[in-house]
């Protein structure tokens, strides 16, 4: 099978193999051993009729091998296309490792957020972008009313509703300075961890030393 490429702008094939190609039909005379036409009953030229491959491509594109071919359309994750053939991708075996275990950090990390702080009691307050903006509000107000500058509302002194969709007491505007405290310290600190763990990836320069960095344990 012929297999014609061109290179679109940014170096890329476009591939026109020959079995993409329209069947058309092809009309030639029927020639004896001499060359001359044969004749059929009625004294008429015998015609041959047949189906060929038209290709339809543009002037500038050049025959690839069908080996290339196949590689960069069946196998390109292991091929690339250079200078008009299919060569084998250089892979970066330490650079794979690693994103490995950046991708495992970022894993970890998310599932630690999404099942929020443990505070007291056992239960838990959320740490999306939300709940946290809310946090952070409700501490701003106990600030305020720690000093006098305003009443403790009666909304926050219920309590801070928890993951269980239980209140956590906040009878005391300290009471909520200290929950917004300590869950606000216990984002930074798994962002911080998670943090320390992809510089430490990204400075490991062997798959040996990426071997050694355990991610899964020593979270906060």
């Amino acid at each position: 099978m012929k297999i014609w490429a061109i290179n679109d702008e940014d170096g890329d094939p476009a591939f026109y193999p020959e079995s993409s190609f329209p069947l058309v039909a092809v009309t030639t005379p029927v020639l004896d051993e001499d060359g001359k036409p044969v004749l059929d009953e009625n004294g008429e030229p015998k015609q041959d009729t047949s189906l060929h491959r038209n290709p339809k491509i543009p002037a500038e594109a050049f025959e690839v091998t069908e080996e290339d071919w196949e590689n960069i359309v069946f196998d390109a994750s292991n091929y690339e296309w250079d200078g008009g053939e299919a060569v084998p991708r250089v892979v970066d075996l330490v650079a794979n490792a690693r994103n490995a275990k950046i991708a495992q950090v970022i894993s970890i990390l998310d599932q630690y957020l999404r099942a929020g702080v443990q505070v007291t009691g056992g239960l838990h307050v959320a740490l999306d972008d939300s709940s946290r903006a809310d946090l952070t509000a409700m501490g701003t107000t106990a600030l305020a009313a720690s000093g006098g500058g305003l009443p403790w509302p009666d909304s926050y002194a219920q309590g801070w509703i928890s993951t269980e969709n239980i209140r956590i007491p906040l009878e005391t505007p300290e009471s909520g300075l200290q929950l917004a405290a300590f869950v606000g310290n216990q984002y930074a600190l798994l962002r911080q961890y998670a943090r320390n763990l992809k510089d430490e990836l990204a400075a490991a320069e062997t798959q040996e030393k990426l071997a050694t960095i355990d991610v899964t344990t020593g979270w906060p």
